[in-house]
């Protein structure tokens, strides 16, 4: 997830803060957990500041939380949102990237600006068009 991914697509910040830029590949590792995920793990209390590791226990390193964010449901509208973890692109890189992009105008007169902020994107070099 990049900075601005909440607001592109309409999902709530819930508490603490977004992703922004001094979330680095070499500055404290955070994350930012669902309502549901909140909810499930810290009951009524704040999860901001509580540390977690996702995967292996014995392995990865211990992230602080800095946002709840509200439910998605991805699947089904009819299904209990699932409980979610959002990781900062910059500290987790998996491989897979989905683009998200939110303009205004036909899909044609963003094309070719969107795929060249995309193509930018992979070589490393970021963008905005």
């Amino acid at each position: 997830m990049t900075p601005g991914y909440l607001t592109v697509l309409g999902i709530p910040l819930a508490g603490g803060r977004d992703f922004d830029a001094t979330d680095t590949a070499t500055a404290r590792p955070v994350i930012m957990v669902s309502q549901t995920t909140a909810r499930a793990f810290w009951g009524d209390a704040s999860p901001i500041g509580a540390q977690v590791r996702i995967g292996a226990a014995d392995r990865g390193p211990w992230r602080t939380v800095i946002g709840v964010v509200g439910d998605v449901h991805h699947d089904d509208l009819t299904t209990p949102a699932a409980p979610a973890f959002y990781n900062p692109e910059s500290q987790i890189t998996s491989g897979y990237l989905t683009a998200v992009i939110r303009a205004r105008g036909t899909a044609a007169a963003v094309a070719v600006p969107a795929r060249s902020c995309c193509t930018s994107s992979i070589r490393g070099s970021r963008s905005t068009p």
